[in-house]
């Protein structure tokens, strides 16, 4: 019994520990949380899975339904559908990770496919599997165990307490808010890691997506601070905090332009919703931004 208890425990912190600051937790501890780029059903499944060691999400009631639709709606403002994880026979349910068939939510006359959640009325409908639209990941259900999907036999969670685990790069993130360059490098060192160095576009895009404010804006008020730092007036003058190699670095249109000879400092246009979205564009180090992002390697 005690085994029991330290393992279910271990469950739990495992979610939390993985649940993005604008995810949802629903009734059953399991987090919800959306991207809003758009796949088909199969490409949203391996992207839950291959990166978060998650599935498009099961709903198992109506309560959670209401947590994932007001995540959804709050965070992907500009969205009408997003797929979660679930197939629709005509009478009923599989649902990717495993979950039982305890719970519909479906709106008149749905035919049998794969399952999308209606964010203006709350309901599900079906579509066509190769129709692109975001989606909704959901970690903790029957088979989104991390302690036993990966190959190790720690009772450790890979990240601290309020990191997000991404399983693909065996990192842990966490953001910091309302902070300037020095701050949250700060910050970030006090807490084990270190502002966040970007090396490819799957881990921008993660990063962006975990980490946007949900604004749909391209006001500049978004601003996500990452590592990089300007050692000399040209475009390829930057290094990364961490000391990794300055591999990567998707400017935004006209970036970096080094404005008055004092933006020494990187961000990501994370929530803009133009050409330049997740973009990147160089700053002032002594602005304060409304989230910076730190990184660690996970434990496994």
């Amino acid at each position: 019994m005690r085994f029991l208890s330290i393992f279910l425990l271990l469950i739990v912190q495992l979610v939390y520990a993985a649940c993005p600051r604008d995810g949802a937790v629903g009734s059953n501890g399991n987090c919800f949380f959306s991207l809003s780029f758009n796949q088909t059903s199969n490409q949203a499944e391996h992207f839950c899975a291959n990166y978060f060691y998650a599935h498009t999400a099961s709903i198992q009631s109506a309560f959670d339904n209401q947590v994932v639709l007001n995540m959804a709606r709050d965070t992907m403002p500009n969205a009408a559908q997003v797929w979660i994880g679930g197939t629709y026979d005509g009478n009923g349910i599989t649902w990717n990770d495993g979950s039982p068939d305890v719970y519909k939510n479906f709106g008149p006359n749905s035919d049998p496919g794969d399952i999308v959640l209606n964010l203006a009325t709350g309901k599900w409908a079906t579509a066509a599997w190769n129709t692109n639209i975001p989606f909704i990941c959901g970690l903790g259900g029957a088979t989104t165990n991390p302690a036993t999907a990966q190959p190790t036999t720690s009772c450790q969670p890979p990240c601290p307490d309020e990191w997000v685990y991404v399983a693909e790069f065996k990192t842990c993130y966490k953001s910091v808010y309302g902070v300037d360059f020095g701050t949250a490098d700060l910050n970030c060192r006090s807490l084990g890691g270190v502002l966040a160095s970007i090396h490819s576009d799957e881990e921008n895009r993660v990063v962006s997506e975990l980490f946007k404010a949900g604004l749909g804006t391209n006001d500049g008020n978004s601003e996500l601070l990452i590592g990089g730092k300007r050692t000399g007036p040209g475009i390829a003058d930057f290094t990364w905090v961490d000391g990794t190699p300055w591999d990567y670095h998707p400017w935004a249109s006209g970036q970096p332009d080094n404005t008055k000879g004092n933006e020494y400092c990187l961000e990501i246009w994370a929530d803009r919703t133009d050409a330049n979205s997740q973009k990147w564009n160089d700053c002032t180090c002594t602005n304060k931004y409304r989230a910076a992002v730190c990184k660690q390697p996970a434990k496994y």
